[in-house]
């Protein structure tokens, strides 16, 4: 029971975090002119960046560490990766302000870059810790100050612009801070990152080259099927995204952050990783299922929430099948995560991602639109193989492993 109500917990934690940029995005573009919401996009994009960034040198990172680390040395780590989260912060931070010298609304959300990365850092060490709920509590913290300041603010008649937008997703980081310093205590106050990186250097890099490598992916494709099929076929390419894909990966990316603490708390020798993989794979088939029964209701569902998009739907098979088949990727992300694969990991990310805009330039010029869709569902199903074949030979490594005496 425990057990359900942690992975309920992290599932829910996972689904308002990422929700919750969604709806914010969703409520600018409502309210704000298409001037001002493009500004709003661009300083958002840049910011996302800088977060994936982080969240690649600490966040995901501390789903492998901290399982693997003595319980006893647990709170001290936690405190220095809390110091290197401000240090990133402060680096990043200058950053930003040297980007807002060309896309002005990003200085908007310079203020609060540290904040949001120590929020996150509490979440991921919540979650590497199997403290699900606490890390619940942060999002909805986060979320609740969010959506506070945006309606009062409307309530008392103030205008809502770019800075009111970007200033609530501040207030919220802060709020969510302000939570993880008082959940965890004296384990939320900063130290050197000295420990942090010594504990960290074998992983840290690859995972931070993946979190920013998975950002610009999703962007690349969109801007490929812009310039070689037309903005419009990029817009109706985009709309299908949001129905199949964008949805499913927040589900995945949620199942990956609770499936690859318990793979490093067994680590890589262990004879429990197969039933982990397995586990892991049984829980991301119900994703891949629904994925696909909405595909079969295409032009219906499209025809709702896309209306003007609706000579797309034959898109649709196409990339739900793209991600039914990231969904069976996951088990194999995972272990490779969870036994401190990085490098393994990023070659075999990095080789998707080639062969993802290799096939997206070849069939938009084979087949316009159609053959671009097809080329992402072609392009998972050989990522999938490879990967799979990859978790076998790590997999059967295992008894062999366990033989080898100490």
């Amino acid at each position: 029971m425990t057990s359900l109500r942690s992975s309920a917990a992290g599932m829910a934690s996972q689904l308002l975090n990422a929700g919750t940029n969604v709806v914010t995005a969703f409520a600018a573009s409502v309210v704000l002119a298409p001037e001002s919401f493009g500004l709003f996009v661009l300083g958002f994009a840049v910011v996302t960046i800088a977060l994936a960034t982080g969240r690649g040198l600490i966040g995901q990172t501390m789903l492998t560490q901290l399982p693997a680390t003595p319980e006893g040395d647990r709170p001290a780590l936690v405190r220095s990766a809390v110091g290197f989260a401000v240090l990133v912060g402060g680096l990043g931070t200058v950053a930003l302000l040297v980007v807002s010298q060309w896309i002005g609304s990003v200085v908007w959300f310079v203020p609060w870059l540290v904040l949001a990365l120590v929020q996150d850092v509490g979440r991921y060490a919540f979650l590497a810790l199997g403290r699900a709920v606490a890390a619940l509590v942060l999002d909805v913290v986060w979320a609740a100050a969010q959506a506070v300041l945006v309606v009062g603010w409307w309530l008392i008649g103030g205008a809502l612009g770019i800075g009111v937008f970007a200033t609530a997703w501040g207030v919220g980081a802060l709020a969510g801070a302000v939570a993880f310093a008082a959940l965890a205590r004296h384990s939320a106050v900063p130290a050197g990152p000295g420990p942090w990186l010594r504990s960290t250097r074998d992983v840290a890099g690859w995972f931070t080259a993946m979190s920013v490598l998975g950002q610009l992916e999703v962007y690349l494709v969109i801007l490929l099927a812009g310039a070689l099929a037309g903005a419009r076929d990029a817009g109706g390419l985009r709309a299908v995204q949001l129905l199949v894909f964008q949805p499913p990966m927040v589900l995945l990316g949620a199942v990956l952050a609770l499936a690859t603490p318990p793979v490093a708390r067994l680590g890589a020798g262990s004879s429990g990783l197969p039933s982990v993989w397995r586990l892991t794979a049984l829980a991301v088939t119900p994703v891949a299922a629904v994925v696909l029964v909405v595909a079969t209701l295409a032009g219906p569902v499209m025809g709702f929430l896309f209306p003007q998009y609706t000579d797309y739907s034959d898109l649709v098979l196409p990339v739900a099948l793209q991600s039914a088949l990231a969904a069976f990727a996951v088990p194999t992300l995972a272990l490779l995560a969870g036994t401190r694969r990085a490098g393994l990991a990023f070659g075999l990310q990095t080789g998707r991602s080639i062969l993802l805009l290799v096939g997206v330039v070849v069939g938009a010029i084979v087949a316009g639109t159609h053959g671009l869709a097809w080329s992402l569902a072609i392009s998972g199903a050989v990522t999938l193989a490879v990967g799979t074949y990859i978790a076998w030979s790590v997999l059967t490594t295992v008894p062999a492993r366990e033989a080898v005496p100490a």
